[in-house]
Parts: C-alpha cells; sequence; structure tokens
C-alpha cells in the first residue's frame, strides 16, 4: 500500500491484523502502520531506534504508526470481528500466516477452503481445527 495511489487488482483484503514480530526483524515494525489492529505483545518489541532508522530513510512515515493495539490475540480477534461487522467468526474469511518473508504456508479459515481447493496453484493439507488459545489468551504459535 501507497498511500495517494491506486492499490493493485488482485485480492481484496478489508484488514490487517498483526499478532507479533519474528525474531528475524530484530525489533524493525517498519510495515505496521499497514496493519489496522496489533497485539500489546508486539509492540513491546519494536525497536524504536531501528524503526525510526528505517522509516525516516524510506519517505512512507505512516509505515511507522502504531494501530490500534489489543492486549491478547484473542482480544484482537474479537476486535476484529466487531471491525469487520460479523459477529460470527465462522464466516469471516480470513488467512493467518507466520512470517510475511515465508508465504509458502498459510493457515485458512474454514470458509476459504471451497476457494482454495478449487484454485490449482493451491495444495490444501490438513483438515479444519479450531483456533488454539493459552491461558492467556494468545493463538498457539504456528510452526514455520
Amino acid at each position: 500500500m501507497i498511500w495517494g495511489e491506486r492499490e493493485f487488482g488482485g485480492v481484496s483484503i478489508e484488514l490487517i491484523a498483526a499478532l507479533d514480530l519474528t525474531p528475524g526483524s530484530r525489533g524493525n515494525g517498519l510495515g505496521l502502520g499497514l496493519a489496522d489492529l496489533v497485539t500489546e505483545r508486539l509492540v513491546r518489541k519494536i525497536d524504536q531506534l531501528a524503526l525510526r532508522t528505517n522509516v525516516l530513510h524510506t519517505n512512507f512515515l505512516n509505515r511507522a504508526k502504531i494501530p490500534v493495539t489489543l492486549p491478547t490475540d484473542r482480544a484482537l480477534l474479537r476486535a476484529a470481528f466487531v471491525a469487520l461487522g460479523e459477529p460470527d467468526p465462522r464466516k469471516v474469511r480470513m488467512a493467518r500466516i507466520a512470517d510475511t518473508l515465508q508465504l509458502g504456508r498459510i493457515w485458512i479459515s474454514e470458509s476459504l477452503l471451497p476457494e482454495a481447493r478449487r484454485n490449482a496453484r493451491l495444495r490444501v493439507i490438513g483438515d479444519p481445527t479450531e483456533l488454539k488459545f493459552d491461558r492467556k489468551g494468545d493463538l498457539e504459535r504456528l510452526p514455520r
């Protein structure tokens, strides 16, 4: 996304939620401003010096803004459903990725499964399963 420029065609994304930073980011949260919702865990991991240094050289200052911040993954997902106007999470078309640099494997909501099965470029592996949260309300980490 580049503010003031027309978006490319293709997939329509209504909301972006970011749960965490990977260790490989070394605290550089550049791009955070593209998200709509983030967790407090992610915000605590931001190295402000790295973020400032990188964003000032890109001239896309909006990419360093901190979005609406929620205390847990569960709270973030609930907020996302409210923001999307969809009280039934089973109807939300959602993709979950472990790392933006490794998009070879994604987890999708059951509502996206029929479309994924029709797409010859995708291979569906595994069966639908419930999201698993720990006692704190955070999602079970995805394998990389």
